[in-house]
Order: C-alpha cells, then structure tokens, then sequence
C-alpha cells in the first residue's frame, strides 16, 4: 500500500501460485489487471482508497477468495461473478457509488 502505483506489477503472474494476499490500498489504480486472477491461492484482496471504476469480470475465479476490501473507489457496479465466491467472508466496498448491488 501507499506506492503511487497507477497499475499492479506484471510480475504478479510469477507469484500466481503461491500468492495468498494483496494489499494495494492507497494508490491510484483504476483497473485491476488480468494478471490478478491468476493468483488462484488468493484469499484477502485489499484495494480501497484507489480509482478503481469496476472489477474484473472474471473476479469469480479467486474462489479462495475470502475478504475484498474496495472501499472508498469509483466503483458504480459489482461484476455478477462476485456473487459466486462462496469462501468470500468478509467484503467492504463503503463510499462506492454504486448504483445496484
């Protein structure tokens, strides 16, 4: 968190096996990038306070995932495919100008 990135790092991809948690939180991102969802362990992805102005279609497929945190974001629209995380605990996504949930 707090590193000004405005995109999360390709080298993502070499960490997609064995990378279990993401915090990202704090910068000027405005899209998260495929390469997230191929980190397959993921089970905590934090990414508020950014730009962020949709999540990935495909979200769905971190079915590890247990806590998304995207609070405070630009967000006006969840993907369906959150709705499939069944090991999703915990989600955050307050100051979000989400127009239907």
């Amino acid at each position: 968190s707090h590193n000004n990135l405005r995109r999360l790092p390709q080298e993502l991809s070499c960490l997609s096996k064995t990378l279990m948690a993401i915090d990202c939180s704090y910068n000027q991102l405005k899209r998260l990038t495929s390469h997230l969802i191929k980190c397959t362990e993921l089970r905590y992805l934090q990414c508020d306070h950014n730009s962020l102005i949709e999540l990935p279609v495909d979200i769905g497929m971190l079915v590890l995932l247990e806590d998304l945190i995207i609070d405070n974001n630009k967000i006006s629209q969840l993907p369906i495919s959150v709705a499939t995380l069944t090991n999703l605990q915990h989600i955050a996504f307050h100051a979000n100008p989400l127009q239907n949930i």
